[in-house]
């Protein structure tokens, strides 16, 4: 016996409780209209180079009505390689990693005016709540990773570019292939998405 599909949409939920605990964190730091940078991962070779992320914070804070925040875990090695970013920034972003449950995270992305990041856990949780994403993919396949979109699902191809699917933009590369340098373990694809490319996408939504 077969099942029918019933939907094809994600819900995410969240209590008062965690709206209020971010409504207070946005109200402290004079938040009203930005954009979410998660630039990090468990898996920390499907991160860009700190120094593009950093010129990708630049362009949003100075060429816009949008402040940037950062999230990320409570993870030492999270918290050290946002850092890293933090200290290339000429404008620097508002830095709220660790201060987040899940829920929370959901709720601060549904606010947010899109979300920019890599292949994670809350680029998918920014999808879900109907946020734009714009995301990276570099060292995982945008085929079977990208995010959804709660309209029409998912039309990712394996290929380098940059694609749309729905209201979703993501920048694809191939090769996979995994190099050490003296800040660890990366991913080639990663590396040859390069920061112009990315600056002339975020232009059209800033």
């Amino acid at each position: 016996m077969g099942y029918e599909k019933y939907s094809n949409k994600i819900d995410i939920f969240w209590t008062k409780e965690d709206e209020t605990i971010v409504d207070d964190i946005l109200k402290k730091n004079n938040l009203g209209n930005y954009v979410h940078i998660h630039p990090v991962s468990r898996w920390m070779y499907k991160c860009w180079e700190n120094d593009r992320m950093a010129q990708l914070v630049d362009f949003i804070s100075l060429n816009s009505d949008l402040k940037v925040v950062i999230t990320g875990s409570n993870s030492k090695k999270e918290i050290a390689h946002i850092d890293s970013i933090i200290s290339l920034c000429k404008s620097p972003p508002i830095n709220l990693s660790g201060l987040f449950t899940l829920n929370q995270l959901a709720y601060l992305s549904s606010k947010a005016r899109f979300f920019f990041g890599i292949d994670s856990a809350p680029m998918h949780i920014a999808a879900a709540v109907g946020t734009k994403v714009v995301a990276l993919f570099g060292s995982s396949s945008p085929e079977i990773w990208g995010p959804w979109d709660n309209n029409q699902g998912s039309t990712y191809q394996d290929i380098i570019g940059v694609q749309h699917n729905g209201q979703h933009k993501v920048f694809s590369h191939t090769d996979r292939s995994i190099f050490f340098d003296e800040n660890g373990k990366k991913g080639n694809g990663m590396v040859s998405i390069k920061i112009q490319d990315v600056i002339n996408e975020i232009k059209k939504y800033l």
